[in-house]
C-alpha cells in the first residue's frame, strides 16, 4: 500500500488510518481484565508453563503435553494441535464459534502458524473491525478458560 505523504495533513490521515486497523485489547470492552491478560501473555509466549521454561531455562527441556507423545507445550499446540480428548472437544467448540461468525471457511484455508496468528490477532485487512473484535473476544475467552490445563502460572 503506497501513500502520498507530501504534506503533514496527509501524513496525519495516513497514520490515523493505519492505527485504526490495529486491534488492541484496549478497544475490546467486552473482555474482562483476566481474559485480556491471558490473551496478551499468550501473544508474547509467557502464559503456558512450557513457554516460561523456554524464557528462563534455555538448556532445559520444558514440560511436555500429558497426552501427546514428546510434544512441547506451545501456543501452536495449545490453539490447534493438542490431541487430548477433552481439549479436542474445547477446540471443536472454538471452531464452532468461528463458524457462527462465518470465519471458519477462511480459518480452514490457513497454515498452522497463520491460524495461530489469526486467532491471536485477527485479520484487519480482510475482515471488518466488528468481526475481528468478536474473534479476539472468543479467543480470549477460550484461552482464559483452558490455559490452566496446560500448566499456566
Amino acid at each position: 500500500m503506497r501513500f502520498d505523504v507530501t504534506c503533514f495533513e496527509n501524513f496525519k490521515i495516513i497514520v490515523r488510518t493505519i492505527i485504526s486497523r490495529v486491534l488492541s485489547t484496549i478497544v475490546l470492552q467486552n473482555l474482562n481484565r483476566k481474559e485480556e491478560i491471558c490473551l496478551n501473555r499468550l501473544r508474547v509466549d509467557l502464559l503456558l508453563k512450557g513457554q516460561l521454561y523456554a524464557h528462563n531455562f534455555r538448556n532445559i527441556q520444558g514440560p511436555k503435553c500429558n497426552n501427546c507423545v514428546n510434544t512441547n507445550v506451545t501456543t501452536k499446540h495449545f490453539l490447534i494441535q493438542c490431541n487430548d480428548p477433552n481439549h479436542t472437544l474445547k477446540l471443536a467448540d472454538l471452531r464452532n464459534a468461528l463458524d457462527d461468525l462465518n470465519l471458519l471457511e477462511y480459518y480452514n484455508t490457513l497454515r498452522i502458524m497463520e491460524k495461530c496468528n489469526f486467532l491471536l490477532f485477527g485479520n484487519q485487512i480482510d475482515f471488518s473491525f466488528d468481526s475481528n473484535k468478536r474473534l479476539i473476544s472468543i479467543t480470549a475467552k477460550f484461552i482464559d478458560l483452558n490455559h490452566k490445563d496446560f500448566g499456566s502460572t
